[in-house]
């Protein structure tokens, strides 16, 4: 997997996208483990974590909340972009300017709006953002 993102990473934009399942690889460690590797190649990455829930054969309870928050607080530490998803929050969905934390794009439900960006720049610093709208 990881060779498959440093080679995807050197041809085209990507995005990672982590189910944290309970009691597989939610483990702090696993989350930190996750974060400086995608770090590393890029903080620019946008990397998603998403909740996970029981279904068909894999009854472990669903990803804690706070297992979630944890993920997002301690990727913010390092990545510009970071996204929750399979949770209801007020974090975790729209995207702010790594310099300025203007907001550029807002998420509600399935919508998203370009608020604050031009020309892939933020209206309120001019950073330039490397996003594909």
């Amino acid at each position: 997997v990881k060779r498959t993102i440093e080679t995807a990473y050197k041809h085209c934009h990507i995005e990672i996208t982590n189910l944290l399942v309970t009691g597989l690889n939610d483990r702090k460690r696993d989350i930190n483990r996750l974060i400086d590797y995608v770090s590393s190649i890029d903080k620019n990455i946008p990397l998603h974590f998403s909740r996970y829930y029981p279904n068909y054969h894999y009854d472990k309870p669903p990803t804690p909340e706070k297992r979630l928050e944890y993920a997002y607080v301690q990727a913010k530490e390092k990545m510009n972009y970071v996204y929750l998803g399979n949770i209801l929050t007020d974090e975790g969905s729209d995207t702010n300017c790594p310099k300025c934390n203007n907001l550029l794009i807002e998420r509600v439900s399935f919508q998203a709006m370009i608020i604050g960006l031009k020309d892939n720049k933020c209206k309120n610093c001019g950073e330039k953002i490397d996003i594909i709208t």
